[in-house]
């Protein structure tokens, strides 16, 4: 039996755990959840301007496009 290593695509500028969907903001930062992402003083409303505007939004990557650096689980670059 063999373990495989998941493989995460971006990495969650608050907790530091590896992403492979989650927020993007304009500024490069990632937020892997809710909890992630909305902290301090960013609110929901305030994303729904963001996102109108095209500066932030919520993706999936579900394959290594060739740029940034991978990651493990825990955020550990690979």
């Amino acid at each position: 039996m063999t373990s495989e290593t998941k493989v995460f695509f971006r990495k969650c500028s608050t907790c530091g755990k590896g992403m492979n969907e989650g927020y993007v903001g304009e500024d490069g930062s990632y937020g892997c959840s809710d909890a992630c992402w909305f902290t301090g003083e960013y609110t929901r409303e305030m994303y729904a301007d963001d996102y109108e505007a095209g500066s932030a939004y919520w993706t999936e990557w579900e394959e290594y496009d060739g740029g940034g650096e991978l990651y493990t689980e825990d955020g550990t670059e690979l």
